[in-house]
């Protein structure tokens, strides 16, 4: 019965993953949730999960945290607000690629203080307004924001939810975690920007568009007024969330952050556009991943190739960017976390590994996934399969390998 769980587990993780790169089937144009969706449901047919589990599988923090941040993300987007502010970073650029650069940095620190998930919510629409009204290809935006959040988030105890279960393991986690990974963190932001720029070097070498910049700044409408209260809103909470976390090691559920943020918009006169606003194909998608990767985890399959006690920094490195593919990173930082050896290099190898397998397939993160859900509703033009294993893979191996020679520099050969 086992061996046919894991055999089963591992059919069900390859028609998700052919489906995902094929994504057209006898003509029919699949999406990433449908994909999700088919897995979830081989799941139950095949006994890997029961109805039960598939309900208590779900978390619904997350899912709510989704759907507050695509609320305040349609505002944000429908007021003109980040477009606003984008135009004025585009203003103060000499040229597409100095945006390009500006964009890459910018997002990878942000997204260490307000969560990578957040940032791929708010700054998917406002990337494809902005790259419409310069008049350049949107998806080296795209690409550049899926990558920097991803880089970006590593830095922090509170860039990524799986960083969280790491921070909880550790003494002063934001002190190792700075220690450890800010250096390596930068430069491997500064090593995409070389990298991704040199890919679509065609594509983002022109001057932006003269007409463009002289746009004037959106109308102060009360959504606007609004939406400002709502964005410091979100600042201020994730400012809070990590000062409580930094002084007591105490976090509360990052979904009270989006659904408190979002209170001021109820009163916009706007609530039914701002629903449609919300992204529910990546809403569903989350929920079928959530019961697809449970099943996979009650099959055993994952764990018959784990070793009792794992140490070593590449070692984890590896291991986390490659098993983040099958089970998530978040899931397999949680089972992953009881096999590492309790030593502070390893837990920064491990948030460095489980976070880089973002970059390495699409499924690796789920700010991937919003990214590419939410661009395609857009009739945006995101990252795809493709571009995560030509780009994805390479780049990758050089993030980690530079996280390990900065982790073995302050630590010494384990």
């Amino acid at each position: 019965m086992a061996v046919f769980a894991a055999l089963a587990a591992a059919a069900v993780l390859v028609i998700v993953y052919l489906l995902i790169f094929v994504r057209n089937i006898g003509g029919v144009r699949l999406e990433l949730w449908h994909a999700m969706g088919i897995g979830a449901a081989l799941s139950l047919a095949l006994g890997l999960i029961t109805p039960e589990q598939a309900v208590y599988a779900v978390n619904y923090h997350i899912i709510l945290y989704l759907l507050g941040m695509f609320f305040i993300g349609a505002a944000l987007n429908e007021s003109g607000l980040l477009r606003d502010y984008l135009l004025k970073v585009v203003k103060g650029s000499s040229s597409l690629r100095s945006f390009y650069f500006k964009l890459i940095i910018y997002v990878g620190i942000t997204s260490a203080l307000l969560m990578n998930d957040t940032l791929a919510v708010m700054l998917t629409p406002a990337l494809i307004s902005i790259s419409r009204e310069l008049g350049v290809d949107d998806r080296p935006l795209l690409v550049a924001l899926a990558f920097s959040v991803t880089v970006g988030s590593v830095m922090s105890p509170i860039g990524n939810p799986q960083n969280l279960i790491i921070a909880l393991s550790m003494p002063n986690p934001f002190y190792y975690f700075i220690l450890y990974l800010a250096v390596p963190t930068l430069i491997n932001l500064t090593i995409t920007y070389f990298a991704l720029s040199y890919t679509f070097l065609g594509r983002i070498r022109s001057k932006p568009n003269a007409e463009a910049l002289r746009a004037s700044a959106g109308e102060k409408t009360r959504l606007y007024r609004l939406a400002t209260v709502s964005l410091y809103l979100l600042v201020g909470l994730s400012f809070l969330q990590f000062a409580s976390f930094a002084a007591f090691k105490e976090s509360f559920p990052v979904s009270i952050i989006a659904i408190v943020a979002a209170v001021p918009l109820f009163f916009s006169g706007r609530v039914k556009s701002l629903i449609r606003g919300v992204d529910w194909r990546t809403i569903l998608f989350f929920i079928f991943m959530f019961i697809t990767m449970q099943a996979v985890y009650n099959s055993g399959l994952l764990q018959t190739f784990l070793p009792d006690e794992i140490n070593g920094s590449l070692q984890i490195m590896a291991i986390g960017v490659l098993l983040s593919q099958v089970l998530s990173n978040v899931p397999f930082v949680d089972l992953f976390i009881r096999l590492v050896k309790p030593t502070i290099a390893n837990y920064v190898a491990l948030a460095a590994g489980s976070t880089l397998a973002g970059n390495f397939m699409v499924l690796g993160a789920a700010s991937n996934i919003i990214i590419i859900q939410n661009a395609e509703r857009l009739n945006g033009h995101p990252p795809t399969a493709m571009d995560f294993l030509k780009l994805g893979v390479p780049l990758t191996i050089i993030n980690v390998l530079v996280y390990w020679a900065f982790i073995t520099l302050i630590t010494g050969p384990l």
